[in-house]
């Protein structure tokens, strides 16, 4: 009909047959869609739109770094309490406080070998002064962007891990900045459940019951350096031994389960290495109690009543099966190596994408538009000073917020032939492609509100 050879016919034919085979899915009524066997749905499946264009959640979260760095040095004090004994060395004040660690050397004549044996409980690097008798550790600025950045990317892979666990379609996570992620979770409505597990450490740990020091005797803060107060749901304030008998790092698998009454339980299993030090640590103490604790509470502290050699374990207390499902999932995904905090968050609506095609606006036409708003600002800047936001300091994750309270007047005056409305405002004013643009916005608005932007 069109001079096109048999060959050049079928390979169309067979083109658009198999765009429409593998759109199918997406036409298909979800309840016949799931009835499909399983190895076949893991590669014929609908298209999962993006967070533009079926809504969804945005959040940012921030690696608390502080605490990742405090919870490092009250692990070289303890490091540090232990070596110091064994060497022999008297010592006095051992503390962590702004992000240093310090040390009284009772003898003079010892403190460059509490020096070196210091030096040897960390990897990283230390910077190590002595005043007096008194030695301060604290990390060098290599060190701390080292640590700071493997906590980025360890976070990174337990948020994958907890994301996928939960079964989100095509959620984005990737690092901004130097210590901030991002998680964009299309479909998902109402972030919640989201952010309670993002903000759970999971961090794991058994430890022996100090059964020489009561509780009221610890408060009135006669406690030794071996032991620590804790307090936990259903125990009350209870002393535990410092000494970590096994960690979380040393599971293997954990999942909701059943105790013997029939109530929600979370079972557990240790790896090879961690099976043998936990059967080890329970035949040497039968008849003492074994407290587990999880992001600094005892969850409960049971009596050992005959050695623990299987590797395997179970958790009991007020659980629910759901809150017993998540904690099995936060353990199964490892304990992130730094609390994480909600910097910034949103629900972003499905009109997104819409609004993007109908503004249609190039990277040249957002340079344009910003300048333009840069040059209308200039103009009015007296005007917009005197009611800036009552001169609020603003990063650049208020930019929307910034915009947002001025968006009629600033759109009216840009587009006077216009109905003003919200909606239909170019998203580029707003969101920065690149850097590039991230700064063209930012000194737009230096201009409007005559403030300064603190260094991201």
């Amino acid at each position: 009909m069109f001079g096109y050879s048999k060959i050049k016919i079928t390979i169309i034919c067979f083109v658009i047959a198999l765009g429409v085979f593998f759109a199918l899915p997406n036409f298909l009524p979800k309840d016949m869609y799931r009835e499909l066997p399983s190895s076949m749905r893991s590669w014929w499946k609908p298209v999962t739109l993006g967070l533009d264009l079926q809504g969804g959640s945005y959040l940012v979260m921030e690696v608390d770094t502080t605490t990742l760095v405090h919870e490092k040095l009250e692990g070289l004090a303890d490091l540090t309490r232990a070596a110091l004994r064994e060497g022999k060395i008297r010592f006095a004040g051992l503390k962590v406080e702004n992000n240093e660690m310090s040390v009284k050397v009772l003898n003079a004549a010892q403190l460059n070998d509490a020096r070196e044996i210091i030096r040897k409980q960390e990897s990283v690097g230390m910077d190590i002064e002595a005043e007096g008798t008194t030695l301060t550790v604290k990390y060098t600025e290599d060190a701390l962007s080292q640590l700071k950045n493997q906590a980025v990317q360890q976070s990174l892979e337990i948020v994958r891990k907890r994301i996928d666990e939960l079964g989100t379609k095509e959620p984005l996570i990737q690092q901004q900045g130097d210590d901030r992620i991002v998680i964009q979770l299309p479909g998902v409505q109402d972030p919640a459940e989201i952010k309670a597990l993002m903000g759970k450490t999971a961090k794991m740990t058994f430890h022996l019951v100090d059964e020489e020091t009561s509780p009221q005797l610890a408060q009135m803060g006669k406690l030794s350096a071996d032991s620590m107060l804790m307090s936990g749901d259903d125990t009350g304030y209870i002393v535990l031994k410092r000494a970590v008998v096994v960690g979380g790092e040393s599971l293997e698998d954990a999942r909701g389960s059943y105790d013997e009454q029939g109530r929600p339980a979370v079972s557990f299993s240790f790896k090879s290495a961690g099976a043998k030090k936990f059967g080890n640590a329970t035949r040497d103490n039968v008849g003492r109690r074994l407290a587990i604790v999880l992001d600094g509470k005892v969850i409960s502290a049971p009596k050992i009543n005959s050695p623990i050699t299987g590797g395997k374990g179970i958790i009991t207390g007020n659980f629910t099966v759901q809150t017993a499902n998540d904690l099995a999932l936060l353990l199964r995904s490892g304990a992130l190596p730094a609390p994480l905090l909600v910097a910034e968050e949103r629900v972003v609506g499905a009109g997104l994408g819409e609004d993007s095609i109908k503004a249609g606006t190039t990277v040249q036409e957002t340079v344009r538009r910003t300048g333009k708003l840069k040059s209308y600002t200039a103009q009015r800047q007296v005007e917009y000073d005197s009611s800036a936001l009552d001169r609020t300091v603003v990063n650049r994750s208020q930019i929307i917020e910034v915009l947002t309270r001025f968006k009629e007047s600033i759109y009216r005056d840009l587009y006077p032939d216009r109905e003003v409305s919200w909606e239909s405002i170019p998203k580029t004013l707003i969101f920065a492609k690149d850097d590039n643009h991230a700064t063209e916005i930012v000194e737009a608005v230096k201009e409007v509100f005559k403030t300064e932007f603190p260094d991201e």
